[in-house]
């Protein structure tokens, strides 16, 4: 099924299929493909081993995970991303009577696959894909004034990203951090519970009207929006709901950032990490109008360079960061005391 879908994509060219890790190792010498789409549940060599192996034999190719929308499905998605699958797609529940599956399956495959596809070429020409020199960014920071939240927009390759930043920080972090990754509901649950066992950070799954306490990780729950507003005792504390997506996306980058602009104005700091599409784009505006600052990954150690792209592209990134520099920038920036 997925070989027809595929098929009625003139630019996809699948070269071989393959019933299991073993195999697939194997094939993969052979017909060295740009990109792999990879099931987890396999006999002989299931999915995660296969990862393994596959990195350990230096091959870098891009990997989209089928996964299924289960709690079972979320933790072993999570251990492929963390093993080093790029993106995943939630296989459907069902399929049509004539075999086929359905035509919104379709289209986000083919758009994930197209988007991975970009970074195929560097990473097979250098095995990894090393640091570029720092892009010049077109805003400096505002000033060195003291930093009270940072909150975090990502997607596609996002939780790699999060757990190289969050590993490489001190558990004694001074301000709260928000994160909104595009996830389901359930994997987020996941997520959390895998970075805060893989890195010196707290991470949870926020939950409604928490407080957010300094050194702790609030990861927006998948499927519902996530703000940070004041109470009346001028605490920032987490809100949550199910209204409708904003630009496609719930949990929206955009909501997060405007909210946090609000709650703190010019002691904001937004970071925007390696995803697809441009969520962030205007809340990165809100956060630079009301003082704060933005960072974002730079292209070369981005899985995809699509949101941060649009904000270096926009002019809003006062610093453009490959992944492994951006832990070292946040601590040095959080030491300001002003």
């Amino acid at each position: 099924m997925v070989t027809r879908l595929l098929a009625s994509d003139s630019s996809i060219d699948v070269v071989g299929t393959a019933e299991n890790g073993q195999v697939a190792l194997d094939r993969i010498e052979e017909l060295n493909p740009d990109l792999v789409l990879l099931d987890i549940e396999m006999p002989t060599m299931d999915g995660i081993a296969f990862l393994r192996e596959l990195r350990r034999r230096r091959h870098f190719n891009p990997v989209l995970v089928f996964s299924s929308l289960s709690r079972r499905g979320a933790l072993v998605t999570i251990e492929a991303l963390a093993a080093g699958a790029a993106d995943y797609v939630t296989k459907p529940s069902t399929v049509s009577t004539n075999g086929e599956l359905p035509r919104e399956l379709r289209a986000i495959l083919v758009d994930k696959l197209h988007a991975l596809a970009q970074r195929a070429p560097r990473l097979r020409q250098s095995g990894l894909s090393p640091p570029s020199p720092l892009l010049r960014p077109s805003l400096q920071p505002t000033s060195n004034r003291r930093i009270e939240v940072i909150a975090i927009g990502v997607s596609t390759g996002g939780p790699m990203a999060l757990a190289e930043v969050f590993a490489s920080m001190s558990g004694t972090v001074p301000v709260p951090i928000v994160v909104v990754q595009h996830m389901p509901k359930l994997f987020t649950e996941q997520l959390a519970t895998s970075l805060s066992a893989r890195t010196p950070l707290q991470v949870h799954e926020a939950t409604h009207h928490a407080q957010l306490l300094s050194g702790h990780v609030y990861i927006a729950p998948g499927g519902q929006h996530m703000r940070i507003r004041r109470d009346a005792s001028g605490i920032p504390r987490v809100l949550l709901s199910d209204e409708a997506p904003v630009r496609s996306c719930r949990p929206s980058v955009d909501l997060l950032f405007e909210s946090v602009a609000t709650a703190y104005g010019p002691r904001a700091l937004g970071l925007v990490l390696t995803g697809m599409g441009s969520d962030g784009l205007l809340g990165a505006q809100t956060i630079r109008a009301a003082g704060g600052e933005i960072y974002a990954q730079d292209e070369a150690t981005s899985v995809v360079w699509g949101m941060p792209g649009e904000i270096v592209k926009a002019g809003l990134a006062s610093k453009v960061l490959p992944i492994t520099e951006v832990a070292r920038e946040l601590t040095r920036r959080l030491v300001a005391r002003e």
